[in-house]
């Protein structure tokens, strides 16, 4: 009896360890498991990363390339308000504005740069000569500031031919920015770095979320007297368009006056042109932060950018003085095409006289067979 007790009591003692002994073994399976998973998923995210940056810039390059091939032309708008407010009313004054028109070799061109605090201004050159305008608000007439009879060599030329460039690659033509800045410029910072690349799915398609970083003392020029330094932050990016960002948020340092740390969250809308081309439509987002060192200061705002890419050649007229109700330089005179108006009045005159022509004659026949 005293035997069977303790081999009972044996047996209830390898019983009562087996469990632990099985589940540590499943344990590790999971760990096994985890760890396969782990190395899959980073070696995905290598992957991706590794195409991000030798394939998107490509695609970028690709992109512009075509466009430069079209003859587009651009108008910008862009509001800003509070959060919470009212509704965007685009019918309103935007608090920056763009327009710009080129001929297909790019040897006429016209830029209008203004705001809704600052003085209109624009610049323009044709095959006769150059000239700058302003105005005071976009209700206001226009007012000639210069002109000068060698477009060419102008000052006006070079600045006209400034801001078609840097907004055509900041703004416009090229769908790969955030906010005042260019992805191009951004990814060929010193020091930037792809640290997280993964594929999500939304719908049918198959997009890539890239986590980035770069260091805070390099500097991406948005403006004349601020500095954007994109810190860290992600993109989600459509690989099948040409890598167009559809959503990001990031944090920001404002280096001017003085420093201004924000947050920024933003998503963007496109639409086509020829060949099937993604450009910009809309861009929607938020900027939240604060100064970290100069005057206290707080910025909460949402922002607006619409985007009007047309294609098609301008005609001559647009590039002159006339096209501003202004009248044109003593001597210069412009060849006028005929009007289809014209054309159509002298071709309806020529039916009539020849109907009566025809009438005439059937008559005349009529009363010599009398």
């Amino acid at each position: 009896m005293y035997a069977y007790r303790n081999i009972t009591n044996l047996n209830i003692f390898h019983q009562s360890y087996r469990f632990p002994l099985i589940s540590w073994r499943w344990i590790w399976i999971l760990v096994l498991a985890w760890g396969i998973d782990t190395q899959q998923c980073y070696s995905q995210s290598q992957d991706l990363r590794h195409r991000f940056l030798h394939e998107a810039p490509q695609k970028w390059k690709e992109h512009k390339q075509r466009c430069s091939e079209l003859c587009l032309q651009l108008e910008l708008k862009s509001w800003l308000r509070v959060p919470d407010s009212v509704k965007f009313d685009t019918s309103t004054i935007p608090n920056d504005y763009f327009y710009t028109l080129r001929d297909k070799s790019g040897t006429r061109l016209l830029s209008i740069l203004g705001s809704r605090d600052s003085i209109y201004t624009c610049w323009a050159v044709n095959d006769k000569y150059a000239f700058e305008l302003n105005r005071k608000g976009p209700s206001n007439p226009w007012l000639l500031v210069r002109i000068n009879g060698n477009p060419k060599d102008s000052f006006i030329h070079s600045y006209a031919s400034m801001a078609l460039h840097n907004h055509n690659d900041y703004w416009s033509t090229s769908p790969f920015v955030l906010y005042k800045i260019s992805l191009e410029q951004l990814v060929k910072q010193p020091g930037f770095e792809v640290v997280h690349a993964e594929q999500i799915d939304k719908g049918q398609q198959q997009l890539v979320r890239v986590e980035f970083r770069s260091p805070k003392k390099v500097a991406v020029l948005g403006s004349s007297s601020i500095d954007y330094c994109y810190e860290n932050g992600w993109i989600i990016f459509d690989p099948e368009r040409y890598w167009i960002p559809l959503e990001y948020k990031a944090s920001v340092t404002w280096l001017g006056a003085q420093e201004i740390k924000t947050e920024e969250h933003g998503a963007m809308e496109y639409t086509k042109i020829s060949h099937e081309l993604p450009v910009l439509k809309q861009m929607d987002g938020r900027i939240k932060g604060k100064s970290t060192k100069g005057i206290p200061v707080e910025l909460d705002f949402v922002f607006r950018t619409e985007y009007l890419i047309r294609e098609y050649v301008p005609s001559v007229e647009e590039f002159t003085l006339s096209a501003f109700g202004l009248p044109e330089p003593v001597g210069v005179e412009w060849e006028r095409p005929v009007r289809w108006y014209l054309w159509l009045t002298l071709a309806g005159m020529v039916c009539l006289v020849a109907g009566g022509v025809f009438y005439w004659l059937s008559r005349r026949r009529a009363g010599g067979e009398s």
